[in-house]
């Protein structure tokens, strides 16, 4: 990984944004994937503060794998486990309903998310299984890749901690221009929108060979020129917008942008995956949520 501030360079604009076409954000079912870790704990905080912000259903969910050994035990402990978790009064002022189910992860979080119409899947990455390359880490991955639906992820760097209800004041969308930056972008005016917030728009340059000053200063301003086209015009008051670009390696300007701008949320793209998506390298979106100071939001690309 090429360090961002060995090999970076900034060019931003602001300017007011908002448009009557920008559509609220829909966020009425919330999905949270439990495995009783601390990581998948954190998530249920980030979604009962989501879920209040919204007036959401936070549909909590543990899934007993075909895997597991002594599946009837494991199912009769888990709901032990979840009945505590719904003592605990974490989910108060929120609607919700708890849930433990057997099958497969993927296959059995997609269907949860049709039959509950869920709009957001919340879950946590445990540090110990991205160190050690454990299940947990994979099966986070699994989801990002394999989710239609916006998946908000909780990374073992998040520093952040939820409010009582969900208030994102500077949000971060990284753009690779991709053919659903659109739609990825129209997802994060929104946002941005709903919480009267700063957001930024960052996209990566990957440096040329042998750049000339003039070549990449025209490059930096083609690429602020094509993520203003990505957002409506028209003012709305209180919320802003910032673009920004930086040169280098991708991933770590990500980070060192949130970094820079305290952010308190990423939004960003990741890449669809087939069956064997948990069994491929790293994706950049997975990179970024096991490092980023922040929650991260991912939308299909």
């Amino acid at each position: 990984m090429i360090p961002a501030e060995l090999d970076s360079h900034v060019q931003s604009g602001s300017e007011e944004i908002g448009s009557p076409s920008i559509r609220a954000v829909p966020l009425i079912n919330i999905l949270v994937p439990l495995d009783f870790s601390a990581a998948s704990d954190r998530a249920i905080d980030y979604a009962a503060s989501i879920a209040r912000r919204f007036s959401a259903t936070a549909y909590l969910a543990h899934i007993v794998t075909h895997d597991s050994l002594a599946g009837a035990k494991l199912s009769l402990d888990a709901r032990d486990r979840m009945d505590a978790i719904l003592k605990t009064g974490r989910l108060f002022g929120v609607h919700n309903s708890a849930m433990v189910v057997e099958g497969a992860l993927w296959p059995t979080i997609d269907a949860l998310v049709r039959q509950y119409a869920i709009d957001l899947v919340v879950v946590g990455v445990d540090p110990k299984t991205v160190a050690e390359k454990l299940v947990v880490g994979s099966n986070a991955e699994e989801i990002l890749r394999k989710s239609q639906i916006p998946v908000f992820t909780v990374g073992p760097a998040t520093t952040r901690e939820p409010q009582f209800e969900a208030e994102f004041k500077s949000i971060l969308f990284a753009t690779d221009f991709g053919r659903t930056a659109e739609a990825q972008a129209e997802y994060a005016v929104a946002l941005a929108q709903e919480h009267r917030a700063k957001l930024t728009l960052l996209h990566a340059l990957v440096p040329p060979r042998h750049p000339s000053g003039q070549e990449r200063s025209a490059e930096e301003a083609a690429s602020i020129q094509q993520m203003k086209t990505l957002v409506p015009s028209g003012p709305t008051p209180g919320c802003k917008l910032e673009f920004k670009v930086l040169v280098g390696d991708p991933v770590a300007n990500i980070l060192l942008a949130a970094d820079e701008l305290k952010a308190d949320l990423i939004v960003m793209g990741a890449k669809a995956g087939g069956v064997v998506a948990s069994h491929l390298p790293h994706t950049k979106a997975y990179e970024v949520v096991c490092n980023a100071p922040c929650a991260v939001l991912t939308l299909r690309s």
